[in-house]
């Protein structure tokens, strides 16, 4: 048996709960560059907000799906000092 998990339609629902809740200031940490399940989640976040907020662009922020790229790119928007929700 096998398990296949709809990256795209995960991110934009994602995506839009995150704007349905009224965020505006939307930042993707993104995975491996070439990485299928990256690309797919990155393009769900662009579809959804394609959609909902067309004058949006969001921050992309590189990683690698490791913790330490998590902590990395967190770092990073903290310290651009950008505050997101409230």
């Amino acid at each position: 048996s096998a398990l296949a998990v709809d990256n795209r339609a995960g991110a934009h629902a994602m995506t839009q709960h995150l704007v349905n809740c009224g965020y505006r200031e939307i930042v993707f940490i993104g995975g491996p560059r070439g990485n299928l399940d990256a690309e797919e989640r990155l393009q769900g976040c662009l579809d959804a907000l394609r959609d909902l907020l067309p004058q949006t662009v969001p921050q992309i922020v590189p990683g690698d799906f490791s913790e330490e790229s998590g902590y990395r790119a967190g770092s990073l928007i903290a310290r651009q000092g950008t505050t997101y929700g409230d």
